[in-house]
């Protein structure tokens, strides 16, 4: 059971072209966990997926499994795609940090306990990917940039031609 949580981790799915089922299926037969092991995934703008829309993953009553160490203190949220080699949509985000505004305020959650998976403590992956700055991000949360500003950092960081939506 999630008795307190107080971090929030993202987290990306390394595969373009993956859905929350599939997803699913990989971590209950393929890791043999009880259940996928996030609490929220983010559709892309690929096949398979709504861009932006929320999936709901593990009822967040549920202990996760997506962050060895704070699994019983944390959300996971994944974002839907591979942010190493591809921009995170504009839909992406705005579903992010809304969910991001309403789950910090919902368990007082610090900003600074929102964090990508490679800010953790000995974890040697670029999870959440390349392409997302988790410092924009939490800016974005509370308020301190726009989140016009924040899509348009993106483009401009990152891969022009995949902003244009």
């Amino acid at each position: 059971m999630n008795n307190h949580i107080m971090y929030i981790i993202i987290h990306h799915t390394e595969r373009n072209n993956d859905f929350p089922a599939f997803v699913r299926f990989r971590h209950r037969h393929l890791r043999g966990w009880d259940d996928v092991g996030y609490h929220y995934l983010i559709g892309n703008k690929r096949p398979f997926t709504k861009d932006g829309h929320l999936y709901v993953g593990r009822q967040e009553k549920c202990v996760g499994a997506h962050a060895l160490g704070y699994n019983n203190r944390s959300l996971g949220v994944c974002l839907i795609g591979n942010i190493s080699n591809t921009n995170p949509s504009s839909k992406q985000l705005q579903t992010l940090v809304s969910l991001l505004r309403e789950k910090t305020k919902q368990y007082q959650i610090p900003v600074q306990h929102i964090l990508g998976h490679c800010e953790l403590p000995n974890v040697e992956k670029s999870c959440p990917g390349d392409y997302l700055d988790m410092v924009s991000i939490r800016q974005a949360v509370t308020g301190q940039i726009e989140l016009s500003a924040l899509l348009a950092m993106s483009c401009d960081k990152f891969v022009p031609s995949l902003c244009t939506e």
